[in-house]
Order: C-alpha cells, then sequence, then structure tokens
C-alpha cells in the first residue's frame, strides 16, 4: 500500500468521524478485493477549481486499486444500499452498504464521487470535497 499527500500539511474542513469512515469503507472494498502482491494507493491533494466550474478549493481524495475490478454491468448499481454485486466477487460477504454510506457522506459534505472499474485490472474511487464549506467566508448582508 501506497500514499501521497500533496501539500503534506493539507487541510479542509470536514466532520472528523465522516471522512474517517468514508476512508474505511473504501480501503476495506480496496484490501477485500486486491489479491496478494497487488497495489493499493491513496492521494489527497488540494486543487482549485477548474476554469468555469463552481466551488473553489478542491481536496481530491482517490483510493485505487489493482484487484479484481467490477464487471461494467454492476458499476451503475454500486452506490445503491445492500448491493453486494456479483457474488462471487463478494466471497467475505458484507452488507453491501459501504460505498451507499462513502456516497451519502460524500453529498452530505458538498462533494462527488466517481468510480472507474475495469474487471481484472481494478477500480478507482475519486471523492471531491470542497476545501471549505460553501457558507464559511460569506459575507453576511
Amino acid at each position: 500500500m501506497s500514499h501521497e499527500i500533496e501539500p503534506p500539511d493539507i487541510a479542509m474542513h470536514a466532520d472528523p468521524r465522516a471522512l474517517r469512515q468514508i476512508l474505511v469503507n473504501l480501503l476495506s472494498n480496496a484490501l477485500k478485493f486486491t489479491r496478494s502482491g497487488d497495489e493499493v494507493t491513496v492521494t489527497a491533494k488540494h486543487h482549485g477549481a477548474a476554469a468555469g466550474e463552481a466551488g473553489g478549493d478542491r481536496v481530491r481524495i482517490v483510493v485505487a486499486d489493482s484487484g479484481i475490478g467490477i464487471p461494467e454491468e454492476f458499476q451503475k448499481s454500486v452506490f445503491l444500499p445492500f448491493n453486494r454485486g456479483p457474488e462471487s466477487a463478494d466471497k467475505e460477504g458484507g452488507t453491501g452498504l459501504g460505498l451507499s454510506l462513502v456516497k451519502s457522506l460524500t453529498e452530505l459534505h458538498g462533494g462527488t464521487v466517481t468510480l472507474q472499474s475495469i474487471e481484472g485490472a481494478g477500480t478507482t474511487v475519486t471523492i471531491d470535497l470542497p476545501a471549505t464549506p460553501p457558507n464559511i467566508g460569506a459575507s453576511a448582508d
């Protein structure tokens, strides 16, 4: 497992328990579905909004693995509650709530979550969160 944090003193306003739960769920899935000897990486980077994009400064967290991946036909439903994917892939069980909670907690923070996966080659989940909540720094009229 490897990680990269840029800048090293990255900071953001978020509920620490919710952020911890997001990371635990993503890392748990990545490790569960990654074969011995394969790679899991975590990166966190601070970046500004792209041209024409609302939302200001963001923090992007990416959890990527080189594991078994998710079949394309299951990718659209992975964020639904109680969805466990193909039974053959999920030998360790679980409730099917991990990615659903990731999506809900991310959206409650004003963020977005995306998933890219290739069956047999791995999965990448990207979380984009505002560095500051929308109401911080707003002027009072």
